[in-house]
């Protein structure tokens, strides 16, 4: 670098550009199956022609990068890739995710019967859908199934409501003897969602609930319709009206995001950590959106940690 004053005189000095390690922030599907293209997402992924970028999955070598930029990797998952940390190593140094690659811990809900502390069904007033589409792929198994019509105001509980109101025993444990809400500054929910087809009206209310709202013991839907209670409202399609997924996208909530009531309205955070229960419902959150018959799949709903 040179400095010249005003006389014209000149002083170099020489400095190093310090670029950072790669950053990984969040990955598109983190239920990528082996031989599907997946991307992740983050900073600095810098491939210098003398040392070539390379990306492992849980130390499962990528061998296959369909496409690099700065701040996206997009590659074949590599086969044998089980549940781990996704590494990023270039010039400048190796990064690591915050997230593990088919994340098995916090695991609330996987809709599988196959033998592992996930639960597998719903416990309510309505038989959700559960099961596989043939136009959908499955991740592992089994998926929520919301299919049906939506529009501004429809109240359509029969083809777009998920409800685990719990008894506390062996066929329907309380939420929080599988994960520990303790800190819930700290926690994340997740899951992956698969939509086929166009969503375009009404929010996905995700309530957390305890048994003073709802349970085994005290069914009922008054909980979730007034401006009391603090929820999620997942409305992806907010922004561009219309909302599709490209196969199946991972969806991450923070737990201090369940501070709205079902029109929408700012309320105090969730605070409680008595969690037992779970409802999911596409209707209200106080958005005008078009008429719409959607296809929602969901799988894999998990809290975990913000790290």
């Amino acid at each position: 670098m040179a400095l010249i004053n005003k006389n014209h005189e000149t002083v170099t000095y020489d400095f190093n550009v310090l670029v950072p390690a790669p950053e990984i922030t969040s990955m598109s599907n983190e239920y990528a199956q082996s031989g599907t293209v997946a991307t992740i997402y983050g900073d600095y992924f810098i491939d210098d022609p003398n040392v070539p970028l390379t990306v492992e999955i849980a130390n499962v070598p990528v061998t296959e990068i369909t496409s690099l930029t700065r701040n996206a990797i997009s590659f074949v998952v590599p086969e044998g890739a089980e549940t781990g940390y996704v590494n990023v190593e270039s010039i400048y140094g190796t990064g690591q995710s915050t997230f593990r690659y088919m994340e098995n811990d916090g695991i609330l809900f996987d809709f599988d019967d196959d033998g592992d502390d996930a639960i597998a069904k719903d416990n309510g007033w309505h038989a959700a859908t559960i099961g596989t589409l043939e136009n959908i792929s499955s991740l592992d198994g089994n998926y929520l199934i919301f299919q049906g019509d939506l529009d501004n105001g429809s109240w359509n509980d029969s083809d777009f409501a998920f409800e685990y109101w719990p008894y506390g025993d062996e066929a329907t444990p309380y939420l929080n003897t599988l994960v520990d809400f303790e800190d819930l500054s700290n926690l994340q929910l997740k899951f992956e969602v698969n939509v086929p087809d166009a969503w375009s009206a009404c929010a996905m209310q995700i309530l957390l609930t305890t048994n003073n709202e709802v349970s085994g013991d005290n069914m009922n839907n008054s909980f979730f319709q007034g401006d009391t209670f603090p929820r999620a409202l997942w409305i992806p399609w907010q922004s561009s009206g219309s909302y599709t997924t490209t196969g199946w996208t991972t969806v991450t909530v923070p737990l201090s995001e369940f501070r709205y009531g079902a029109s929408g309205i700012s309320l105090s955070p969730l605070s409680s950590t008595d969690i037992t229960g779970l409802t999911l419902f596409v209707w209200n959150g106080g958005v005008t959106g078009t008429a719409c018959s959607p296809t929602i799949c969901i799988d894999n709903i998990r809290v975990v940690p913000i790290y």
